[in-house]
């Protein structure tokens, strides 16, 4: 693996764990609704900042599988992470570009997942680059709308 694609990596993943963390302190409530594939039991505190702490360990996950070239691994979480999309805390707001943002992180869990499938390294590198700059982009959206400039 190349240096830079080393720095990539880790730069990717200080990137989620900051977008993560500082999520989690926002603790925003979201509309209730019904929670898919089970997933609220691993929420440990029942909001949006538990499903971002699940959200963030399986983009570690992700990255770990991505550096061990562990397809499985990468195909497990991505899957995972296309279903958190669907949980009740997920959808914290209901503005047109809140969706999109969503529809493009539930694409490209998509697009990871088959790439780890297809074993393409080089793919789900690339899957998991877009897929953090989905979550930078949507959080500055949200940081947006509470701050109250969107």
């Amino acid at each position: 693996m190349s240096l830079y694609m080393k720095v990539a990596y880790a730069t990717a993943l200080l990137t989620a764990t900051l977008i993560s963390a500082a999520w989690a302190q926002e603790n925003t409530t979201p509309p209730k609704q019904k929670s898919a594939g089970g997933l609220a039991d691993e929420i440990k505190s029942n909001d949006v900042a538990g499903l971002m702490q699940l959200k963030l360990r399986y983009v570690q996950k992700v990255l770990e599988g991505v550096a061990l070239e562990d397809f499985d691994e990468i195909a497990k979480s991505a899957e995972m992470l296309g279903l958190l999309t669907q949980d009740e805390h997920w959808q914290v707001y209901q503005t047109v570009e809140y969706r999109q943002r969503s529809a493009e992180f539930q694409r490209v869990s998509d697009e990871l997942a088959k790439a780890a499938k297809r074993q393409n390294i080089d793919a789900a590198a690339l899957s998991y680059l877009q897929l953090t700059m989905s979550c930078v982009n949507c959080h500055k959206h949200t940081r947006s709308i509470q701050k109250g400039t969107k």
